[in-house]
């Protein structure tokens, strides 16, 4: 997680500094008054940054103004919260809120991001095994080396393994005989970024039975 703090005043800037480890700090003016190294790889900043405005600046976060955000938290005071894509991929939770002094003067914004790169991951893996589990499919899923990491209640009954069972085994299991190096060819196609289309094929079942698919 990395914080941006949006504030004008040094003694505070300093002992938040020895306290956290992933703030940027930027004053009333809107320009960087102090960073930290965590911060700093979000925001792209460098020890040169210091005293510049921070729209100067240019952040992994194509087409998010951060800049008029934070004015809008700072005028109206509310709290902004979404979620936004870097240009690397990755995402991050942001929260910008008003910062109070001890003295309830609004000081500034504090911005923070927190990465949720992983959260995103499982909640898609989430969606796509709820599709994948009322499928009228069989439907398996394989890393590149043929291991099934999904198999559906529908591939269950066409080939006879339970799911349990299922998630022990290789896909070469179920290959026939004369089928074993078809895994092997996909995956090449695949690490050459070839398209793989629909086709005809054999499987083997759990009592040894070779179905059409």
């Amino acid at each position: 997680m990395a914080k941006i703090l949006i504030i004008d005043d040094e003694d505070f800037i300093r002992k938040m500094l020895e306290k956290l480890c992933e703030s940027n700090f930027i004053d009333t003016d809107l320009r960087i008054k102090n960073y930290t190294p965590a911060a700093a790889g979000i925001i792209n900043l460098i020890s040169t940054d210091i005293g510049r405005p921070f729209n100067d600046l240019k952040t992994r976060f194509a087409g998010v103004d951060l800049v008029s955000m934070a004015e809008s938290v700072l005028n109206d005071l509310n709290t902004v919260g979404l979620d936004i894509l870097s240009q690397d991929g990755i995402w991050y939770s942001l929260k910008i809120i008003p910062y109070r002094t001890t003295s309830n003067i609004i000081d500034g914004v504090v911005m923070t991001f927190f990465n949720v790169q992983k959260i995103k991951q499982a909640d898609k893996l989430k969606r796509l095994a709820a599709v994948l589990e009322d499928s009228n499919d069989a439907v398996t899923v394989l890393d590149m080396d043929g291991n099934i990491l999904a198999w559906n209640k529908r591939a269950q009954q066409m080939y006879g393994w339970t799911e349990s069972e299922a998630l022990k085994m290789n896909f070469e299991e179920f290959l026939p005989d004369d089928k074993q190096d078809e895994f092997k060819s996909i995956v090449e196609k695949l690490e050459e970024k070839v398209p793989v289309i629909s086709f005809r094929t054999q499987r083997k079942t759990s009592t040894g039975k070779i179905l059409d698919v």
